[in-house]
């Protein structure tokens, strides 16, 4: 019977373990606001990272700048939001959207968060295709 308790107690905190574990994971890759997957050729410059409240739902803004003197028309982006917990929200709703920018030109991109309940965001943008 002790073994028996032993073992379900062992098993308890190796799960634990790993729960924490992973939060403390899901935290660290989550610290960066956005996420840049395009080449390095590219040259867009993203800034002016901003958060607000309206009606009780974040809105965001992301600045980008190219700084070449070629348009691009290959480049798309999307916003993952995260509660408190770092849990996405409204996945289904992460839709990519297509960016076209011409050169020497700064665009600015808005979002609204879907829910109330989220807290953080991350700004992905890729070249299109992927």
């Amino acid at each position: 019977m002790q073994m028996r308790v032993l073992g379900i107690y062992l098993l308890f905190v190796l799960f634990m373990t790993i729960g924490c574990a992973q939060k403390s994971a899901t935290y660290e890759k989550l610290s960066k606001v956005y996420v840049n997957l395009l080449p390095t050729s590219y040259r867009l410059h993203f800034t002016k990272f901003r958060k607000s409240h309206i009606n009780g739902l974040m809105m965001v803004q992301v600045v980008v700048e190219n700084l070449s003197n070629h348009r691009y028309d290959d480049i798309e982006y999307c916003f993952k939001w995260y509660d408190r917990r770092f849990n996405e929200v409204g996945e289904y709703l992460t839709i990519w959207q297509p960016l076209y920018i011409n050169a020497r030109d700064t665009k600015e991109i808005k979002a609204l968060a879907p829910l109330p309940s989220v807290k953080r965001y991350k700004f992905l943008v890729r070249k299109r295709g992927k």
